[in-house]
């Protein structure tokens, strides 16, 4: 991937993670849905992979997330795991 893709996809994960964050935004599990969709085609590092991952775990484990968000952060990791 060139570096301006590279970049893009990046900055469309971080626009999700922004709108995970706001706790206005309805349906966050849809954000980390769509970020499990650009883990797919493994185009990220393997940094920026793991560290996605991580986020997803702390997510996966809070006692402070419904269980819709909780199953997204899991399929996320499992999305990752494939690659």
């Amino acid at each position: 991937m060139d570096t301006d893709g590279y970049e893009r996809l990046t900055a469309r994960i971080e626009e999700a993670w922004k709108e995970f964050d706001d706790p206005a935004t309805p349906h966050r599990d849809f954000r980390l849905d769509e970020i499990s969709d650009l883990l797919e085609p493994a185009l990220l590092t393997q940094e920026d992979t793991e560290r996605v991952v991580g986020r997803m775990a702390r997510i996966a484990l809070s006692d402070d997330e419904d269980r819709d968000v909780v199953e997204a952060a899991l399929h996320a990791i499992c999305t990752a795991g494939t690659r």
